[in-house]
């Protein structure tokens, strides 16, 4: 199985302890029930850090330039 490493780059807002993880967890659930089937193509496991393609974590949007982005905020 293919890897996405997630890259935490973040300074100002660190995760708590144990989110990486929680989320590198959901999103192989997501990735293997929902994405791949629905694509066709295969599954991927997310972990925090390693090898593989990246998905980074920054703490402002426009640290994240040419990458997509989502915001996370209290709304």
């Amino acid at each position: 199985m293919d890897t996405l490493a997630l890259v935490d780059h973040t300074r100002e807002h660190r995760p708590g302890p144990g989110a990486l993880d929680a989320i590198a967890r959901a999103l192989t659930i997501q990735i293997e029930r929902d994405f791949a089937p629905a694509w066709g193509v295969r599954p991927r496991r997310v972990t925090v850090g390693g090898r593989g393609a990246k998905l980074h974590v920054f703490d402002h949007a426009h640290q994240a330039t040419d990458f997509g982005w989502h915001i996370v905020d209290d709304r």
